[in-house]
């Protein structure tokens, strides 16, 4: 018995100096796939409105104005360069609204005033500040800032599609950004997202007025850019005027991702048209601009458009945002989380001299 355990053992041994003295095989380098259709689209674009991106961006954050402002921000933001606050947590009662019976009407119009201001619903309403200064509104034991002469419907989307008609307005400028089905935000689950042709079902040729205008935030995509511009537009009745940019830098002024990187851009595109006929004289919309700023950390959060678009459109315009996050003083918005960055823990107090 023991010589055969030793001779077990020494065959073992032997092996084992075999093993040693083989060569290590040489792995096989994984052949580079060609870029697929999409990605050569998005190669085209990059190459096409990089140039003037970064010429543009150049010329902003080299000004004097913009600099200070910059150097300003340095111990507000973190170390990405993005803002630094509190994000509120999402709604419970999303999932409200449509039912087996089908689509919900608006419930009601309920108007905000000093001791009217503690709702226990908010859904499918339309939540109106008629004061000329923001007003705090308590809901589910929160408390949210509303804004001047602003309005909001917290309703979902096949809801929405259905009450347009019963809110009896028209708007000269409609801005939107919607949920894009992208791979992030399946793999995250960071939102509901909505295949594009939905889109469609959308009353934009109802509720704006001729010569108005619409925003359409889009993704990088060029799939989402090209149904954007060649049918939701068309379809609505909407000429495309204005292909601008929104350019992510950080407090150093610099992209805040590599503007080469073959995943993720520093910028996104935002496509501008105006309903045929133009019955307005407002300024020209430009071609081309950019949009610089440094963005906050939630998810997606746009700069506001409020200011930028108002040489565009006329006196007292009435302004509509959909999938709206956050409220715009005298504008009306709607989406299923209108009121999420409205949260007073969003807010710093800013004393008053």
């Amino acid at each position: 018995m023991s010589r055969d355990s030793s001779t077990r053992e020494g065959d073992t041994e032997d092996n084992v100096e075999l093993k040693c003295e083989e060569k290590p095989k040489k792995r096989k380098r994984k052949r580079k796939q060609p870029l697929n259709v999409g990605e050569l689209k998005m190669l085209q674009y990059h190459q096409k409105h990089s140039p003037f991106i970064t010429r543009a961006k150049d010329e902003i954050v080299l000004t004097d104005a913009i600099k200070e402002h910059l150097s300003k921000l340095q111990g507000t933001l973190n170390l990405a360069g993005q803002q630094s606050i509190n994000s509120t947590e999402p709604f419970d009662e999303l999932t409200e609204g449509c039912n087996e019976e089908g689509c919900c009407k608006l419930k009601d119009c309920h108007i905000l005033n000093a001791s009217n201001n503690f709702l226990t619903s908010i859904f499918d309403r339309k939540i109106i500040n008629p004061r000329n200064k923001a007003i705090i509104m308590n809901y589910d034991n929160k408390d949210y800032v509303i804004p001047k002469k602003s309005s909001f419907v917290v309703s979902e989307f096949r809801n929405w599609v259905f009450q347009c008609d019963s809110l009896g307005e028209k708007y000269d400028l409609i801005v939107m950004d919607p949920p894009w089905e992208n791979k992030s935000a399946k793999r995250k689950k960071s939102y509901n997202y909505l295949p594009e042709y939905d889109l469609k079902k959308l009353p934009i040729d109802k509720i704006l007025h001729n010569g108005g205008l619409v925003v359409v935030w889009v993704t990088n995509k060029q799939k989402y850019l090209e149904f954007v511009r060649d049918v939701l537009f068309p379809f609505w009745g909407v000429e495309l005027l204005g292909h601008w940019h929104w350019v992510k830098i950080g407090v150093d002024g610099d992209y805040i991702t590599n503007i080469y990187s073959t995943q993720r851009k520093p910028y996104e595109p935002v496509l501008i048209g105006r309903k045929v006929p133009k019955l307005t004289s407002c300024e020209k919309v430009p071609e081309n601009r950019i949009i610089c700023s440094v963005p906050l950390n939630q998810h997606s959060r746009k700069p506001p458009l409020n200011q930028i678009l108002e040489p565009f459109l006329p006196r007292n315009p009435r302004c509509l945002e959909m999938f709206a996050r956050s409220l715009t003083p005298e504008w009306d918005s709607w989406g299923n989380e209108t009121i999420k960055f409205q949260n007073l823990s969003c807010y710093v107090k800013k004393e008053v001299a």
